[in-house]
């Protein structure tokens, strides 16, 4: 207990190196959302809206600066992430069957060599527990610029809390942040405010686990309209929690191009 203490007494004393390397949004990047440079952020929303083409638009900034990130899935294989990744580098759409330009494919050989040059590790670990999750990032004597786990009930299955509280932790011995992607009900509720939830103890202990870290929610309008309607914006919200335990809810929107899987602001 006495070595706990004292860990965490110098934890909270000196906090986490900070990294010089920005995440390439401004809303990320400023004071306001400085606390997104560590510890655990929950980065929740429906199926399919976007969360892992948001994150990768991330890496790529983060990679184009000679930063290093550690990415690991137990959804999307290596190659999948690796062809979206190399799909929005090079602003070209990923899933294209067609013959492409010249033009594209000199963009998507420059892709590829910044990928295969550059400090990012992958790892597709489906069927793992988030023991693994923890392992892995700590295995390797490296100071990562951002770990992301995705998606975070694909490791820890009905110990959602659980699986949160290992992440929260990870982070703070790694120094680094941490972006844990998941579509899970509660935590799309609880990042929104909504009291819907049934107060069972699973509940009651997913809920708490949740506000304890930084939250962030996206959406896209057009996800919810009738095929073919878009209006190429995401909203992003952002729910920052401060010492006084309330949080600081700011909300951001970004440009979006789901064929290229791009955002921008």
């Amino acid at each position: 207990m006495k070595e706990l203490i004292d860990y965490t007494l110098h934890e909270m004393i000196q906090g986490p190196e900070q990294s010089n390397i920005k995440f390439g949004f401004d809303f990320l990047d400023d004071v306001a959302a400085s606390t997104y440079r560590y510890g655990l952020t929950i980065i929740a929303g429906e199926v399919q809206i976007g969360k892992t083409a948001f994150v990768l638009n991330v890496v790529k900034n983060i990679l184009q600066q000679k930063g290093s990130v550690l990415y690991i899935s137990n959804r999307d294989t290596n190659k999948d992430i690796i062809r979206k990744l190399i799909g929005i580098c090079a602003q070209v759409n990923p899933s294209h069957d067609g013959e492409y330009t010249e033009g594209e494919i000199a963009d998507l050989q420059v892709a590829s060599e910044l990928l295969g040059h550059s400090n990012f590790a992958l790892e597709y670990a489906h069927g793992e527990s988030i023991e693994h999750v923890y392992r892995r990032a700590t295995n390797e004597l490296k100071k990562w610029d951002l770990i992301i786990v995705d998606d975070i009930q694909g490791f820890c299955g009905d110990k959602f809390s659980e699986g949160v509280f290992v992440l929260r932790r990870l982070a703070w011995e790694c120094g680094c942040p941490i972006w844990a992607l998941t579509n899970e009900k509660r935590a799309i509720k609880t990042v929104l405010g909504k009291n819907s939830l049934s107060m069972n103890r699973k509940n009651m202990l997913a809920r708490r686990a949740i506000l304890q870290n930084n939250l962030m929610f996206l959406t896209r309008d057009d996800y919810y309209r009738m095929p073919g309607q878009h209006d190429n914006t995401a909203k992003i919200m952002l729910k920052t929690r401060r010492m006084n335990g309330h949080f600081f809810t700011v909300e951001n929107r970004l440009n979006v191009d789901m064929n290229t899987l791009r955002y921008w602001e």
